[in-house]
């Protein structure tokens, strides 16, 4: 029995390690903060300090994992707080939104949360496949 309990464990942990999709804040080149995306979160905090990031001259954030192997999807990132607008994905850099043109930064630091959601809409319009809108965690700088 304890036999075919260990080959079950070992067989079924690398999928489940490997399911899950994570969130980056990449500020200077530099990791800031990262998170775990599950499917149904309630919550997820990105927490980024400001007293090591006042002149940030990147802001990106990078997501890997099953969300973003899915090439039948074009992806966008969404972060939310005053206003709600869609960022592009980098070209060549399959998950990766370059946040240093926006006005992101001046909201985090005047101490708003803001929220992050992965917009994946359909590559042809002409195929059967729904788009959708995953929350990947609220962003706040500390």
């Amino acid at each position: 029995m304890k036999f075919i309990l260990t080959i079950l464990i070992s067989v079924l942990s690398p999928h489940i390690i490997s399911a899950q999709d994570s969130v980056q804040v990449i500020i200077n080149n530099k990791k800031a903060a990262e998170a775990a995306v599950t499917a149904g979160q309630a919550k997820s905090e990105l927490q980024i300090k400001k007293t090591g990031n006042k002149k940030a001259k990147s802001f990106m954030i990078k997501i890997s994992g099953k969300l973003i192997s899915r090439e039948i999807y074009i992806r966008s990132l969404q972060v939310s707080g005053d206003s709600s607008l869609p960022i592009k994905e980098i070209k060549n850099k399959p998950g990766c939104f370059s946040l240093s043109k926006t006005n992101t930064e001046e909201q985090l630091r005047a101490g708003k949360s803001l929220s992050l959601y992965l917009l994946l809409d359909p590559a042809n319009p002409l195929m059967a496949f729904p788009s959708k809108r995953i929350f990947l965690g609220n962003l706040v700088m500390k």
